[in-house]
């Protein structure tokens, strides 16, 4: 375990890049998939756009856009409630630590690092499907 971090690390300091289409898919702010339940969910869809919710049941936290640019995750988003005007906020890069079947690891400006572990299977029940929009 200490040696893949290790070589993420290295893989992402030296500016490889990343394959976008790994990112999709939810995961929860947290170290192992038993949190996907009740931790944070941060859900990565293919068309660049993400949704954060408070838990897998919890309320819509936030929504934005990402995307990959070689090793760096480029992300904004805005945080609930939304404000009349729709205005976003700039865009953060974060350096990708790891991408894979089973985590997500970024790290801010600071070396601050969020680990999103992969929630395999998840099903967010919000919204009312089938209702007109």
């Amino acid at each position: 375990m200490v040696l893949s971090a290790i070589l993420a690390a290295l893989a992402a300091s030296s500016g490889v890049a990343f394959d976008a289409a790994k990112a999709p898919g939810a995961g929860a702010s947290a170290e192992t998939p038993e949190a996907c339940a009740t931790a944070p969910i941060s859900m990565f869809f293919s068309d660049g756009s993400v949704a954060v919710f408070e838990s897998a049941t919890g309320s819509l936290h936030a929504i934005g856009v990402w995307r990959i640019e070689g090793d760096q995750l480029v992300m904004t988003h805005n945080d609930a409630p939304f404000e009349q005007g729709g205005a976003a906020r700039p865009a953060s890069m974060f350096q990708i630590v790891e991408l894979s079947a089973n985590r997500f690891v970024t790290a801010n400006a600071e070396g601050k690092q969020r680990v999103r572990v992969r929630c395999t299977g998840l099903v967010l029940p919000h919204g009312a499907a089938g209702r007109a929009h």
